[in-house]
């Protein structure tokens, strides 16, 4: 069973309405969500250790790209869903090679994020009753 109130969730967002919206959807399947505005804010917070980060790619400070390569130079087992306004070849080619766990290109489908996130928190939780 997932825990109210527990950080694991951390949405890296610079626009306001896209961050409180990932939130909302976030908290209607009861799980906490952490925020952060920039790449320096973001790896800061990436301290608490949360299992899932939301994460676009242009930030006032920098790239997703950058808060994608301190997680895999850090072995963090945290899995991380990169939000992008481009689908272009050229943009997404230096995003790949990080391996993120899944690519969500904007407008991002509701259904599709929340049934992406609901499937790891299963996983996850179907683990440690083991």
């Amino acid at each position: 069973m997932v825990s109210v109130g527990r950080e694991i969730t951390l949405v890296v967002e610079d626009d306001r309405d896209n961050r409180e919206f990932l939130v909302r959807l976030l908290r209607g399947r009861a799980l906490h969500a952490d925020t952060a505005c920039t790449v320096g804010e973001a790896i800061e917070k990436l301290g608490a250790a949360p299992k899932i980060v939301l994460l676009d790619m242009r930030l006032p400070d920098g790239s997703g790209v950058d808060v994608l390569q301190f997680i895999r130079a850090n072995q963090m087992p945290t899995v991380v869903g990169v939000i992008t306004g481009s689908a272009e070849e050229e943009g997404l080619a230096e995003l790949r090679t990080l391996i993120p766990d899944r690519v969500f290109i904007k407008p991002v489908q509701v259904n599709e994020l929340l049934t992406w996130v609901q499937a790891y928190m299963s996983h996850r939780d179907e683990l440690t009753e083991v």
